[in-house]
């Protein structure tokens, strides 16, 4: 990731009020981490679980 979880918390809690269970979708700029064959795709949400996905 470009910028750390804690400063992006702290920026958009600056110019948004944030409540318990928001979200916070984040992104990378196209071409920063291309996704190739065989790559190996891993979403992990504590208390909750992990999805595993082979790019193919």
């Amino acid at each position: 990731m470009s910028l750390s979880i804690p400063f992006l918390i702290s920026w958009l809690s600056q110019v948004m009020t944030l409540e318990p269970g928001d979200i916070l979708a984040t992104g990378s700029p196209s071409g920063s981490c291309p996704i190739k064959s065989g790559d190996e795709v891993v979403v992990e949400v504590e208390n909750i679980g992990r999805l595993t996905n082979d790019v193919q």
